[in-house]
């Protein structure tokens, strides 16, 4: 499953645990670090992110994009 189908399935389901309790995404799949971070992150409850993106950071950047884009926000 790729990134956005993910996300889609996570703010379609209304959570992370939710979209696993239904099938809709892997409990365990290989993902990037990026990903993983964000996840962990808004899995917490951090649903505002300020930083400055650079070098080794834009992909963090991408998967926020993403995840904002599917209309995931504290759902994740």
């Amino acid at each position: 499953m790729n990134r956005q189908g993910r996300a889609a399935a996570i703010a379609k389901c209304g959570g992370i645990d939710n979209a696993i309790a239904a099938h809709s995404i892997p409990q365990f799949d290989d993902i990037s670090v990026s990903e993983a971070i964000v996840l962990g992150l808004l899995k917490q409850g951090v649903t505002k992110f300020c930083a400055i993106f650079g070098h080794g950071t834009t992909d963090i950047a991408e998967v926020l994009r993403v995840y904002e884009e599917a209309g995931t926000r504290e759902d994740i």
